[in-house]
């Protein structure tokens, strides 16, 4: 339980920097960053490559002979292998700098894309290329402290806005992978986003400055000679060591893994399941689609929701809103419920993840401030990531003894429950809704 007195540090907190002599959230800066860290975000992470998996599990077993639990141990290789980086990528990024570490990881998990378009029959090398791909791609995390960082006076809802614009761009990579892939086949959709994800390395290398700093990104043409910028603000927080020992870390990572692990294990079979209940490939890809799309209005009002309700049991309600959109997925068909209980279900299910992108990363800021950010929540990963890693082989296995995905889907709603629970003993904040706030 929270003192009187860590109350009144928590409220003198909040009144440290009043909005007047602050940079806006909205400033033409900002908006810069915040541009290049949309880009980053939808077409410049192992997101492209990792999103094609549920489309691409089909014609690749089928050419290579795998079965779906041999296909589905990518999905560990990547997960295992991003999460032994996660540890010294954060760290890293805490101690040199965002931006090296961003950029240089970019451009390799584009090569890596690439690369894998001359996939062959062997499995060895399969792994091999989602195990790099987890490597590299770890160095997504560090967009999380550039966003948490740069808006201060209206955290949750500049993060629901960002990640709005986000999801309406991952909403079209289903349809447009499913195009590449039905119109070329699967080694072009690789070489497709491989020279996206490099394409896009210039455009952030001039538009990402460093968490807490200014005019670190390069400009386009020679500036004349300003007044030297303010000092940056002190970014204060919990260390990585303090966090460890603090039990409400170990409770938010409780409270996310259960609905992380089934969302990372159903993600490379949701073509499958949907077409096992009767519905076509395009109707799957579409209704994948169209999930992301109701996750515009899940990030937004997950943003408002922090920003409004200064607890993080405002988790509770979306978990409990998911977990019904599970029992749906379980229970629909083709003759049973048809496309509108479908659409209902995996929109309830995009809705609700998705606003938990803002909201998590909210939470972390308040909860262990900006100081070790990008270590904490790369420890976080780190630790959760090694058992999200087997879900999808657990999932591949249930399907191959069962012939179904029933177990699947029942599993989804229990992970959600859990983690509605989990949420609920969280204590009060401990850091100020503006921790961060540069000056104007």
């Amino acid at each position: 339980m929270e003192t009187a007195g860590e109350a009144e540090i928590v409220e003198g907190l909040r009144e440290q920097q009043g909005p007047g002599d602050a940079e806006g959230d909205f400033s033409p800066r900002k908006l810069k960053i915040a541009a290049g860290v949309l880009i980053g975000q939808s077409f410049a992470t192992s997101i492209l490559p990792y999103s094609a998996l549920p489309l691409l599990m089909i014609p690749q077993t089928r050419e290579f002979g795998w079965s779906r639990t041999e296909f589905s141990w990518a999905v560990t290789f990547l997960f295992i292998f991003g999460a032994a980086s996660l540890w010294p990528i954060g760290r890293l990024a805490d101690r040199i700098g965002v931006r090296p570490v961003l950029l240089g990881g970019t451009a390799m998990v584009g090569l890596i894309t690439l690369a894998m378009s001359l996939q062959t029959r062997s499995l060895t090398q399969f792994y091999i290329y989602y195990a790099l791909l987890g490597i590299f791609g770890s160095t997504g995390v560090t967009y999380m402290k550039v966003v948490a960082a740069l808006f201060t006076q209206n955290r949750g809802k500049a993060m629901a806005i960002l990640g709005a614009e986000s999801t309406v761009a991952m909403s079209l990579v289903p349809l447009f992978t499913n195009w590449l892939l039905l119109s070329y086949g699967w080694r072009h959709l690789y070489w497709v986003f491989g020279s996206i994800i490099l394409a896009a390395v210039p455009i952030l290398f001039f538009t990402l400055d460093e968490p807490g700093q200014r005019g670190t990104a390069p400009r386009w043409r020679r500036q004349p000679a300003q007044m030297p910028a303010p000092k940056p603000p002190r970014l204060d927080g919990m260390t990585i060591r303090e966090a460890l020992g603090d039990w409400v870390f170990w409770m938010i990572l409780l409270a996310g893994l259960p609905g992380m692990f089934m969302f990372n294990g159903m993600l490379a079979h949701m073509v499958p399941a949907i077409m096992a209940k009767g519905f076509s490939q395009t109707t799957a890809a579409e209704m994948i689609s169209m999930a992301t799309f109701f996750g515009l209005g899940g990030t937004l009002v997950g943003g408002w929701a922090v920003d409004r309700f200064h607890t993080a049991r405002i988790a509770v309600p979306f978990c409990l809103l998911a977990a019904a959109g599970a029992v749906l997925l379980l229970v629909v068909t083709a003759g049973r419920g048809g496309l509108a209980l479908l659409a209902i279900a995996t929109g309830l299910g995009g809705f609700t993840f998705t606003a938990f992108r803002p909201m998590g990363t909210y939470f972390q800021t308040r909860f262990f401030g900006l100081g070790s950010f990008t270590e904490i929540m790369a420890v976080q990963y780190a630790i959760a990531n090694p058992i999200t890693a087997f879900a999808a082989p657990i999932v591949g296995y249930a399907y191959d003894l069962t012939h179904g995905y029933t177990i699947a889907f029942a599993m989804m709603v229990g992970a959600w429950l859990l983690s509605a629970a989990a949420w609920v003993v969280l204590p009060r904040y401990r850091y100020a809704a503006n921790i961060g706030q540069s000056p104007a």
